[in-house]
């Protein structure tokens, strides 16, 4: 496992901005902005993450990052993520440093494609969730997801149907971790294992993870 250390989060930002990432929308599917939050120094460094509660639209009491759907009042799709940040968590944006973005996720059962945008904060954080979305916000150790033991991988199915939006089983492969009694999975976990791979300076697991997603053949790069 690698040595969480106090200039983790800088070279982070240094992969992240040498990695091109671009934003593209494929119509049939809804945008949506997430924010992998990091907080804390060296061994200590955690990622924020939330259960759903039972009243939101959807993934019901699944584990998730921070963040929904854009709305048309947002500049980008870094400021969904960071606005729904402040409405789910009450972490106002201007305490985020943003440290750059990962590639878009497919998520098939609800039709969203999900921009992720890492970012850290300076202090310890003070949480406000709000009752209607979050049931408990969830402080893992960066170092958890580090430790394959806590991960499952199942390889692809090949007789898993076709998406039709992306025109190829979705996702390849399917990754978990158990931590406690909550189970990460899905979109939470994909998006997990790709930042781990590149703070573990592993470029063959980044490539394999990110690689170009097949709705970029299928329609031209737009920015909402």
């Amino acid at each position: 496992m690698q040595t969480l250390t106090p200039s983790l989060l800088a070279g982070l930002q240094a992969s992240l901005a040498a990695r091109s990432v671009e934003v593209f929308h494929e119509p049939t599917l809804r945008l949506a902005g997430v924010l992998v939050l990091l907080d804390g120094t060296g061994d200590d460094l955690t990622v924020t993450l939330t259960r759903r509660t039972s009243r939101v639209e959807h993934h019901k009491g699944e584990i998730s990052f921070p963040g929904g759907a854009w709305d048309v009042t947002d500049k980008d799709l870094m400021a969904t993520a960071l606005r729904e940040t402040h409405e789910e968590v009450g972490i106002a944006p201007e305490r985020v440093r943003v440290l750059g973005a990962l590639p878009q996720v497919v998520v098939p059962r609800s039709s969203y494609l999900i921009s992720p945008y890492v970012g850290s904060l300076d202090a310890e954080p003070t949480f406000t969730p709000n009752a209607a979305e979050v049931d408990e916000i969830l402080r893992v150790p960066l170092a958890f997801f580090f430790d394959t033991q806590h991960r499952t991988e199942e390889p692809e199915n090949p007789d898993r149907p076709l998406h039709p939006v992306t025109l190829r089983s979705y996702p390849q492969p399917t990754y978990s971790y158990q931590f406690g009694q909550h189970r990460i999975w899905g979109a939470t976990a994909r998006i997990l294992t790709g930042l781990v791979a590149l703070l573990a300076e592993d470029p063959r697991r980044a490539e394999v993870l990110h690689k170009e997603e097949p709705w970029t053949r299928l329609t031209a790069r737009s920015r909402p």
